[in-house]
């Protein structure tokens, strides 16, 4: 569409630690979902077009799904409990 901005877009990313917001804000741009980490549960839901839960997180979990070892250290600092990645869906096709 003319004037809609193509590719993907990150919506929210909620952290329970409100001190741990800011890292995750800051570091957002960075580790966006795409290509740049196709092992992302992000790129997992974008290209199954399908819901990704990662219910339980350990460290080797982390580990598979960071970009690098800066993302791997940023993920392990935040210590996120579960991940879910919801891809946007109209007809059949992934927006």
């Amino acid at each position: 569409l003319p004037g809609v901005p193509r590719g993907v877009s990150r919506v929210v990313q909620v952290g329970a630690d409100a001190a741990l917001q800011g890292l995750l804000d800051a570091e957002a741009d960075r580790y966006a979902p795409g290509p740049a980490n196709p092992r992302s549960p992000a790129a997992a839901a974008l290209t199954t077009a399908r819901p990704v839960l990662l219910a339980e997180l350990d460290a080797d979990r982390l580990r598979s799904i960071a970009a690098d070892d800066a993302h791997r250290r940023l993920l392990e600092a935040v210590a996120p409990q579960a991940i879910l990645a919801v891809p946007l869906v109209a007809r059949d096709r992934v927006l």
